[in-house]
């Protein structure tokens, strides 16, 4: 790897590997490897439920979440409206930190 490569990583994608430039690969040898999942339609058709079924328990977990909170007494109210406060601003800034680090890191001369 060289120090250009190292300074533009898009240059180190479209280097040639050695010995890789006479290897013709035009996937004719790949035609016994069909997609052999079965089920066609039907596991489409089964992701989607399933997708649905568990946004469903997922919704109704939360609602019945905002239906319990009231009904607390207001000491534990108190400390768990603090906690979920707590997590949702460490979560929200740890998410936006983690999406970052990419573009401090990746460089770019334009």
């Amino acid at each position: 790897m060289t120090a250009e490569a190292i300074k533009n990583p898009k240059q180190m994608l479209n280097q040639k590997k050695p010995g890789h430039e006479s290897h013709r690969h035009n996937h004719s040898h790949h035609s016994d490897h069909e997609d052999n999942r079965g089920g066609g339609g039907r596991s489409v058709a089964m992701a989607w439920a399933g997708g649905f079924v568990s946004i469903t328990l997922i919704s109704l977990l939360s609602l019945l979440g905002v239906v319990l909170i009231p009904l607390m007494n207001k000491v534990f109210f108190n400390f768990l409206l603090s906690f979920l406060v707590a997590l949702a601003v460490g979560m929200l800034s740890g998410d936006a930190f983690l999406h970052l680090i990419p573009h401090i890191t990746w460089y770019s001369p334009w």
